[in-house]
């Protein structure tokens, strides 16, 4: 007996809301986003604390 194929379908993302008794849901692209960010303030922060090392 020859298995049946399934295709599979991409379907449109529903909108998502902020609920707060189910959390706050953030997309890829803002993750990704306030992840650039988070590094680049930790790298600023870095070398703030490495300069200031350096003056004394």
């Amino acid at each position: 007996m020859e298995r049946e194929h399934r295709r599979h379908y991409r379907v449109a993302m529903r909108q998502l809301e902020e609920t707060p008794a189910e959390g706050m849901y953030v997309t890829r692209e803002e993750a990704r986003g306030y992840a650039i960010l988070t590094a680049a303030l930790g790298a600023l922060l870095f070398l703030m604390v490495l300069f200031k090392g350096r003056k004394k």
